[in-house]
């Protein structure tokens, strides 16, 4: 055998074993990139600090929002119970009714309360 033809050898050996290797690595990430990799709980949460973070939100913004939104609903709705009971007042006025007997019949607790959700 000559030179030429060991280094031959040598050399498809060297392909064979680099092919082996290649198709086993292939194989590898094809069973690993099939299967599902599932989170838990602590992967979540860190998951969503980070986003929330990129996003420049923090937990107290998001109760801050809460709290604000609820102030305003129980703002609208004292002004539309007001709304209603001076509507009440107004039509009893109408029909005669004595002033001292409009709170107990309109619910309203004194005509100040009556004042004051008119401002609103």
């Amino acid at each position: 055998m000559t030179l030429f033809a060991i280094l031959l050898c040598l050399a498809v050996l060297a392909l064979a074993v680099a092919v082996g290797i290649m198709l086993r690595l292939v194989l590898r990430l094809q069973t690993a990139a099939a299967a599902p990799r599932s989170l838990g709980d602590a992967d979540l949460e860190a998951l969503g600090q980070r986003v929330a973070e990129t996003l420049g939100a923090s937990p107290d913004s998001r109760l801050d929002a809460l709290a604000t939104r609820i102030d305003r609903l129980h703002a609208e709705f004292d002004w539309v119970v007001g709304e209603s009971v001076i509507q009440s007042a107004v039509a009893l006025a109408r029909m005669g009714e004595p002033a001292a007997e409009m709170p107990e019949r309109t619910g309203a607790e004194d005509t100040a309360m009556s004042r004051r959700q008119r401002r609103h």
